[in-house]
């Protein structure tokens, strides 16, 4: 543990899991994320093994009681640089990385900067090649710190900032489908086409606890690996994969997970994995198999779940950082957010920040382009056949 003092104002550093044990009570009553919640972001199973886990977490004190945190852990890994789908260059690094929602409590502009600076001293201890700051809310002072404090060889100069979306839920079932309502007459003229096309044979089933989670994922991978992005990543839905089994896990044992298959017919066709953390739903995966697409089953399973939703007191759907055009359609409350990076004043640093700017810059560059032009759904569908091709 590390202290800084200044007047009444103590900032702790703490990094061990004993020290984040000191912390819990503050940290578990604060608003936060899921991505920020303190067994979510350092997993049970990491915690007696020293290499896998370097908690860094900053706490300030006023009189001797927490008031703000910055959550953030080192992780060893391949950072890779891409244009589009092509790779162009990859490097094995230390990250310091602080999730989305990492700042609790007291996020004042004083606040941030004094976290900001001590990521700055950490990093030019050597602790870290880079810190990254993910899907900060652009109207924040945490923003606002991050790209100004560092010094000009350390910044972040290109932070393409990206729509997050969400969906605010009314808690009467009555409102989802009315033509005021985001998509309204959109999820009811799918829900009455599937009702009319496959009478008696929808069924949507929920699961959320750990019980007979591998006949689940055995239905879930049966979709999945028919769908576009299977064609260009590695992401499977089975048991050997340890980071989605601790996150299923996770949060089927806090009551959180929620999955949602759709059948027609007997037949899987779509499923939705999220879980409700605070009475918001975040979405993390989904899919359809493309065999179904004219009856968007999506979106009626989206339909079901919002029905089902408004009876658990669930609030808001968070559709997360990217921008399908799904979430344009469904959400209805929008805001900015962006990754920031601090790189660490030395070669590994500055190699980093260069290779970012050689990639990103053509790669933001050629997007805004084509979103200009109404060209960017096209673009994306050339995208995925190329990366298809290429996986092959």
């Amino acid at each position: 543990m590390q202290d800084i003092r200044a007047a009444n104002v103590t900032m702790r550093i703490l990094r061990s899991v004993a020290e984040l044990e000191t912390v819990r009570e503050f940290w578990s009553s604060t608003p936060g994320t899921r991505d920020s919640d303190i067994d979510v972001f350092f997993p049970e199973g990491q915690r007696g093994n020293s290499n896998a886990l370097l908690p860094r977490v900053l706490v300030l004190y006023r009189d001797e009681k927490p008031v703000a945190m910055l959550i953030g852990k080192i992780v060893r890994r391949e950072s890779v640089f891409r244009v589009g789908y092509f790779q162009l260059g990859k490097i094995v690094a230390d990250v310091l990385t602080i999730p989305y929602g990492g700042m609790r409590g007291e996020g004042s502009k004083d606040n941030c900067e004094v976290f900001v600076r001590a990521i700055q001293a950490c990093l030019k201890k050597g602790e870290a090649d880079v810190a990254l700051f993910q899907y900060v809310n652009a109207n924040s002072a945490m923003f606002r710190c991050v790209k100004r404090k560092p010094n000009f060889f350390s910044r972040d100069h290109f932070t393409p900032l990206r729509p997050h979306r969400m969906r605010k839920l009314s808690p009467h079932v009555d409102k989802l489908y009315a033509g005021a309502t985001q998509g309204g007459k959109q999820l009811r003229r799918v829900s009455n086409k599937l009702m009319a096309e496959f009478s008696g044979e929808i069924k949507v089933d929920r699961f959320e606890d750990l019980a007979d989670m591998d006949r689940t994922l055995a239905v879930i991978e049966d979709i999945a690996k028919k769908t576009w992005q299977r064609k260009i990543s590695n992401i499977g839905f089975n048991l050997e994969d340890a980071s989605l089994m601790h996150l299923l896990k996770v949060e089927a044992r806090g009551g959180h997970l929620r999955v949602y298959t759709l059948y027609l017919r007997g037949t899987p066709c779509a499923f939705w994995i999220g879980a409700v953390y605070r009475r918001t739903f975040i979405s993390d995966f989904l899919g359809y198999d493309p065999d179904f697409a004219n009856y968007s089953p999506g979106t009626y399973l989206l339909s079901q779940m919002m029905e089902d939703f408004c009876s658990q007191g669930v609030e808001e759907i968070d559709f997360g950082f990217s921008d399908e055009e799904y979430k344009r359609r469904f959400g209805n409350v929008v805001w900015e957010d962006a990754s920031v990076h601090v790189f660490a004043p030395n070669w590994r640093g500055l190699r980093l920040s260069f290779l970012r700017m050689i990639t990103a810059v053509p790669h933001e560059a050629a997007r805004a382009f084509l979103k200009s032009t109404d060209l960017y759904q096209k673009a994306k569908k050339l995208w995925r056949k190329i990366g298809r091709r290429k996986k092959d």
